[in-house]
């Protein structure tokens, strides 16, 4: 047996899909390290809003937003609002399974009784 077809039985990804996966992973990680106020940046880049939208939602000057974003961009290793984005993407939390009685009814049938 290979050790590429090794890599790939085992569930990770071999060469350099596997090196970036395990990078964008560590990076994602890293989101952790931001203050609450740059989370809540990047939550709002990551929506797409741009530098005067998130100035406006979180009540600062758009200069404190570019100050933000450039403390986001070192701590994550990033020079790209796609990236932030990505990122911020990759650290939600999957999304609950739907129940499978609500799967098909209109939403304002969910929860009643039949």
């Amino acid at each position: 047996m290979n050790e590429t077809y090794a890599q790939n039985a085992a569930g990770a990804p071999a060469g350099a899909a596997g090196q970036l996966v395990h990078e964008l992973g560590a990076r994602a990680a890293s989101m952790q390290r931001l203050t609450a106020r740059e989370r809540e940046v990047a939550a709002l880049v990551a929506v797409g809003c741009v530098n005067k939208q998130v100035a406006d939602r979180l009540g600062m000057a758009q200069r404190t937003v570019e100050a933000h974003l450039r403390s986001i961009f070192a701590k994550l290793g990033v020079d790209r609002r796609a990236a932030v984005a990505f990122l911020y993407a990759r650290t939600l939390p999957e999304p609950a399974p739907r129940e499978a009685e609500s799967v098909g009814r209109p939403a304002e049938q969910i929860g009643r009784v039949a």
